[in-house]
Order: structure tokens, then C-alpha cells, then sequence
């Protein structure tokens, strides 16, 4: 089977590792991968990832582009992969699915597309436009629901997110995170998106206020990026944080450090599905996260601790509950281990999202009504 592997700018950055790992996963088990990949300057993290699978094919395209560009860009890559044509067409981010709609319509192959967030799930084609589209891919159970009322149920399938793990997984095992101390400091991790909800970042940041006085050494690394960012940095700065927060472009370029953190805080998930909170849950961070419908692994007092987005008091009743309660921090942390242990394995997203591939090749594409 060849797969032409389509990645929009946000996900290549803010996913590159896992991209890499499914990328090599897939060449592994025998099938043919090429990249279709933005060419925007790249940073040197994952300039060093294209490294590492730099036998796999790759073509550079302009993503986004004005409309009336489209069909030049599409007619380039289709000239390009005329000859050896994909069987199929997988699409990675709300930028790669105008192109693969495109390029699925004049290779007439199917388009399968990812769907890794409660706005992608809301956003899948309909209609003519999306007469391509074979299937779509979720990342979590809520997410397939969601996305199963906008395209049909049967050509929509759960492949969970994957994540590294080491050998030393089973029941019983030390937490990696176990025991990591940061000696005049309490890092706290805060998770952004790039659709910051302003009221529950307010809410977060006057908790942590509040906790100062009890708990003077913390510290935020604070992931700024979006339209949104300088009205969360105003609110550091009228809650005088400046001396407690390091702030961030991107968490993932700071994985080594984010997923050694006391506790991480995700005041605005937004359906969100990413590797680097799965990464956390497997290292040992416990987490405090607005509720969230659709990431099923944080679980209330299970795996994780909930709060409503602009309920300050909730917010610092949570957080301190994870700063000084050992015992509880121990049973969220395991628990939220096991669920990842059980649910995100890199070589579990591999061998499934192959399935769905192969069947999404030869099962035909879905029928629209009306089209």
C-alpha cells in the first residue's frame, strides 16, 4: 500500500515526533509512505526529525494559499505524483484537507482524514466537495461520536494517539517522574492552545496568586501561542506573576522539560487531543484541566482533577490538593499511567490506523446524500 501523507504547519510542529514515529511505524510493517509537507522555514527540532526519515519521500507545498492559487497547487503535485500515484490519501491538520480534497479529486483516490480535535471533528466536508472522503480517524471515543453526526458511522474508526514507552511498563513499576525534585522550586506546567478561553486562564492564574503565599517557590512554564496570548500575559502582569513564569512558544519544543513538572495545568484543553499531555500522564505529572467532553482519559479524581473554567476557587482548592497531598497525587498519577499504558502505544496507533487505511483504500469512498 502506498500512503501519501499529508501534514498542515500546526501539526508538524506542535506533533513532529509522533508524525515521525507513525511515518516509521508504517515503513516498518511494509507500507510506502510519501510526505506532503509545508514549506515554511522549519525549526531545528524538527529539521532533525526530517533526518531521520529522510528515505521517505517528501514533497514541499505552500500551505496555505490564496483560493484562486488551489488548483495550480493541486495540479502541481498531481503532475508530480502522476506516475506513481498513492492509493490513498492521508490528511493531517484543517490546512491539509483543502489539498487532499483536491488531489484526491484528480488522482481519484480516496481521502482519509485525522481527526484529532472537537473543531476538526466540526469541520468535516460535506457535500460535493467532500465527495473524496472515505473515512475519518479519532482520536478518542468522544471525538468518533462527534464525528459520526457529520459523516457516516460506519467509515468513521478509533485510532488512539501514540506515545513512546519504555520496557518498564508493567503493573507495579516506579513512575518516572517518582522522586524528581527541583531544589528551591515548585515547576508547575500550563498546557495552552492556540484558542485560549481568557475567563478560565484568569481563574488559573489568580488560584496560583492565592497559592503564593502558602507555596512561595513556584513556578510557571506558561505556553503562550495564539491570538490570544497577550491577553493572558496582561493578566500575568495584573496579578504581578512576572517573577514566577517563564512563558513559552511552543510546550512541545520543551517536552524533556514540561513532563518533569510537580503538576501540569491545562486551564483551556479545547478538545484537544495532544501527545505531549499523554507523554505527562505517562511520566507521573498529575494534571488539573478544565473539564473537557472529549479527552475521555481525564477522568474526575480518577486520573486527573477537574474544574470549571472561571471557578477560581476550584482552581486553588485543586491545585493545592495535588501540592500537599502525596497519597493522592500517587493514585491519580498510576492510574492515569495505566490508562496510557492500555490506550497509547505508538505500536497499538500504528498497526490500527494501518487497518483503517487498507480498508479505506479498497472499501470505496463514502456516498454523500444528493451527490
Amino acid at each position: 500500500m502506498h500512503i501519501a501523507m499529508l501534514i498542515d504547519p500546526e501539526r508538524l510542529l506542535a506533533e513532529y515526533p509522533m508524525l515521525n514515529r507513525l511515518c516509521i511505524g508504517m515503513i516498518d510493517q511494509g507500507v510506502r509512505v510519501t510526505r506532503i509537507i509545508p514549506d515554511d522555514p522549519m525549526p531545528p527540532a524538527v529539521l532533525a526529525g526530517e533526518q531521520r526519515i529522510a528515505l521517505a519521500p517528501r514533497f514541499e507545498v505552500p500551505m496555505p494559499v490564496a483560493p484562486w492559487l488551489r488548483r495550480h497547487r493541486a495540479s502541481r503535485i498531481t503532475v508530480a505524483m502522476e506516475r506513481q500515484p498513492p492509493d490513498l490519501i492521508y490528511a493531517i491538520g484543517d490546512q491539509a484537507t483543502r489539498l487532499a480534497m483536491d488531489l484526491g479529486h484528480n488522482l481519484e483516490r480516496p481521502v482519509v482524514l485525522d481527526v484529532w480535535s472537537s473543531r476538526v471533528a466540526s469541520r468535516i466536508p460535506r457535500g460535493k466537495s467532500a465527495r473524496p472522503l472515505a473515512a475519518c480517524v479519532a482520536a478518542t471515543e468522544p471525538l468518533l461520536n462527534l464525528a459520526a453526526q457529520r459523516f457516516d458511522e460506519h467509515h468513521v474508526h478509533l485510532v488512539p494517539m501514540g506515545i513512546p514507552m519504555s520496557s518498564t511498563s508493567g503493573p507495579g513499576a516506579q513512575l518516572p517522574n517518582a522522586g524528581v525534585s527541583c531544589p528551591g522550586m515548585t515547576p508547575i506546567a500550563v498546557m495552552g492552545t492556540a484558542h485560549n478561553d481568557i475567563p478560565a486562564y484568569r481563574a488559573m492564574l489568580g488560584a496560583v496568586r492565592r497559592l503564593l503565599d502558602e507555596y512561595p517557590d513556584i513556578h510557571l512554564f506558561l505556553e503562550l501561542r495564539g491570538p490570544r496570548a497577550h491577553g493572558i500575559w496582561q493578566i500575568v502582569q495584573q496579578l504581578d506573576l512576572l517573577s514566577h513564569v517563564s512563558t513559552l512558544p511552543d510546550a512541545q519544543l520543551y517536552r524533556a522539560l514540561l513532563t518533569q513538572t510537580a503538576v501540569l495545568l491545562m486551564p483551556d484543553p479545547a478538545g484537544e487531543v495532544r501527545t505531549l499531555m499523554l507523554e505527562a500522564m505517562w511520566q507521573g505529572v498529575p494534571i488539573v484541566t478544565r473539564e473537557d467532553p472529549y479527552l475521555d482519559m481525564l477522568q474526575e479524581d480518577v486520573s486527573a482533577l477537574l474544574c470549571q473554567a472561571g471557578d477560581i476557587e476550584q482552581w486553588t482548592r485543586q491545585i493545592k490538593r495535588l501540592l500537599s497531598d502525596h497519597e493522592l497525587r500517587t493514585r491519580l498519577t498510576s492510574t492515569a499511567r495505566a490508562m496510557v499504558s492500555q490506550n497509547n502505544r505508538t505500536t497499538d496507533q500504528v498497526v490500527t490506523l494501518i487497518e483503517c487505511l487498507e480498508l479505506a483504500a479498497h472499501g470505496g469512498v463514502h456516498q454523500f446524500p444528493g451527490t
